[in-house]
């Protein structure tokens, strides 16, 4: 077997995986049963484009070094994740949630800054189309600018401790207290895999693909992910030690514990060239392009730079970064913003988050959300009970009520089992709202 990146013999290791002794190319064991054997087996030795591209996608030729346990690492390894839940920016609005938990909004082409009446406390905010979705303080959800059936769905939220989002798909995913998932969405064809999941920390729905497909990090460094066709396999089960992933452009994206970036599949929007960063904290996907942090405060980029949204090299103190199509935003530990592109928000110039990334709001308490949680679902489970002691009284008036009417000196009782019906059904409409 050779390397398709040098071609130099491959020496395959006692874990099933080939490594290349030149230029440092290690293939999954995979990929050496799925692709390489096979071609050494049939003869079928041919540089086939198809298959070198899976090849590459699974290679990590770079090696970053940096120590995870680098104190200047975990410091803007926990600023990059409060920063990522604080702001949220899409093709029409941009939000953000300042220290005292109050949330604001710009629309696009303007200066003007609203705030969102009625939102306190508020830990991390997400934009699905014109939805504001916010994740309270106590792990409950509010909603501004949805349909009442959506609203009312997410009322019934609680427990939460993350919220990510999945525009093209219509999808809401929550990160609950004790590992677990919900999700709502209102694509027609989707998996219900994540029901299984347990022990994540972590759960992202993919932006692009008429089904929305659901990515979760494990609290073990690990990653699984599942499609409308069932749980998927493939580069992504061999990855060890992942801190973070993004899902876009179909692609999985994964930043491990010392910085490296791996990705699912490649393309041609600059994930070959992801994979040889180093330093890594983050990467922010955008619209045919990719941005990375590294733990210095600069950011790389790859992919399209069709309107110099790419032009990112000059950026320094970024803690997060954020992109969307034309245009890119890096959040300065001041506060401010760095913009690249073409900006359509010309107010976020003038926006100042904070001083310093510490007066950040902090991400929600799980030991508390628990608490709240269990309180909670005592009470649900209280208003069921009502719900079904109701329904069945309500069932027995209306047994009765049908008696009463085929009765000859019934009507008088007709009234009064009708009143009775009236009152359990006011009952039922509150416990229901």
């Amino acid at each position: 077997m050779y390397c398709v990146v040098c071609g130099e013999r491959l020496i395959v290791d006692s874990e099933g995986k080939a490594i290349c002794k030149k230029c440092g190319t290690i293939y999954e064991k995979w990929i050496v049963d799925s692709f390489l054997m096979p071609l050494v087996m049939t003869g079928r030795i041919e540089r086939n484009n198809l298959i070198i591209n899976q090849l590459l996608s699974s290679a990590n030729p770079v090696k970053s070094q940096m120590d995870p346990d680098d104190e200047k690492v975990k410091q803007m390894r926990l600023w990059n994740q409060r920063a990522s839940s604080i702001f949220s920016i899409n093709d029409s609005i941009a939000c953000f949630v300042i220290p005292n938990g109050s949330c604001y909004k710009m629309e696009k082409n303007s200066n003007v800054v609203e705030q969102i009446d009625g939102w306190e406390n508020i830990r991390a905010i997400k934009l699905l189309g014109n939805t504001i979705i916010g994740l309270k303080e106590d792990g409950t959800v509010l909603v501004e600018g949805s349909d009442p059936g959506v609203l009312k769905e997410f009322s019934k939220w609680y427990g939460i401790i993350d919220i990510n989002v999945g525009d093209y798909t219509n999808s809401v995913c929550g990160l609950k207290f004790d590992g677990t998932a919900i999700v709502h969405s209102s694509a027609l064809y989707q998996s219900d895999a994540w029901k299984r999941w347990k022990n994540i920390s972590k759960i992202v729905v993919s932006k692009y693909g008429n089904s929305p497909r659901y990515t979760a990090l494990r609290k073990d460094g690990t990653i699984i992910n599942s499609n409308p066709r069932g749980d998927e396999s493939g580069a992504i089960g061999s990855w060890s030690d992942i801190v973070d992933i993004v899902d876009e452009m179909d692609n999985i994206f994964s930043v491990d514990k010392y910085g490296n970036v791996r990705c699912s599949h490649y393309c041609q929007h600059g994930e070959d060239q992801c994979k040889k960063w180093t330093d890594i904290i983050s990467v922010t996907v955008g619209f045919h392009n990719i941005f990375g942090l590294k733990y210095d405060g600069t950011v790389v980029s790859a992919g399209s730079n069709t309107q110099s949204e790419g032009d990112v090299r000059e950026w320094t103190d970024i803690i997060s970064v954020y992109a969307i199509y034309g245009a890119s935003y890096g959040l300065r530990s001041d506060g401010t913003f760095a913009i690249s592109g073409n900006n359509e928000f010309p107010g976020l110039a003038n926006v100042k988050l904070f001083d310093n990334p510490d007066e950040m709001i902090p991400a929600v308490d799980s030991t508390k959300v628990a608490m709240i949680a269990e309180q909670l679902e005592k009470e649900a489970q209280e208003r069921q009970r009502k719900l079904e002691q109701l329904e069945a009284e309500k069932m027995n008036l209306q047994k009765e009520l049908t008696e009463a009417s085929n009765q000859v000196f019934g009507k008088k009782r007709v009234k009064e089992l009708e009143a009775q019906l009236s009152e359990i059904n006011k009952k039922i409409s509150q416990l229901n709202s």
